[in-house]
């Protein structure tokens, strides 16, 4: 378990602290001030943590730094890193956004013409792909890291795609709100 530990400021003055010990394995990384809403990252690096009171980065998963207050609003579904550098955050409502110089500054992409993003998942065999799950208009792919899109929703329709995952190289399941799970091997 994680140990509480309450240092004292002064008299009835006590502020909550995590300590980094666990006895499951796990070892605490930061604590934020509000819930954490999605996470993406590397053991070495970069990590994009976002939370209901903002976004953070980090190089190397030790000390996080508050990224642009214009983020503050947004509800952040889900995160990704890609290893070109560009890092991305999909909304419930305002879309995807996406950086590239570490998250000092950020982009809405109004080209996939949806602002519900269920899921933003780099794909595991091509550096520069892209997967975005839509609760719009279904799946979208980029072999660019995420300068260009295309739809991949050639059988499934339009139906709302909550998540998708890469099952081989050519292989993809993805699960849908409207009508259930599809697996594609035509990559």
């Amino acid at each position: 378990a994680v140990a509480l530990i309450m240092p004292t400021l002064g008299p009835g003055l006590r502020i909550p602290t995590v300590s980094a010990q666990s006895t499951g394995g796990w070892q605490v990384l930061k604590v934020f001030t509000t819930s954490v809403t999605a996470a993406a990252g590397s053991a070495e690096g970069p990590w994009l943590v976002a939370t209901k009171a903002g976004v953070y980065g980090s190089p190397d998963g030790r000390e996080f730094t508050r990224l642009s207050s214009s983020l503050d609003t947004l509800n952040v579904r889900t995160a990704a890193v890609l290893s070109s550098g560009r890092w991305f955050l999909g909304t419930d409502g305002d879309g995807l956004y996406s950086s590239v110089d570490g998250g000092l500054s950020w982009k809405q992409d109004t080209s996939l013409d949806c602002v519900n993003i269920a899921h933003v998942r780099p794909d595991q065999y091509r550096e520069q792909g892209l997967f975005v799950a839509s609760l719009c208009h279904g799946l979208y792919y980029s072999d660019d890291a995420g300068r260009s899109w295309k739809g991949m929703g050639k059988g499934i329709g339009p139906f709302f795609v909550t998540d998708v995952v890469q099952a081989g190289a050519n292989v993809l399941v993805v699960s849908t709100r409207d009508k259930g799970l599809y697996r594609s091997t035509d990559g």
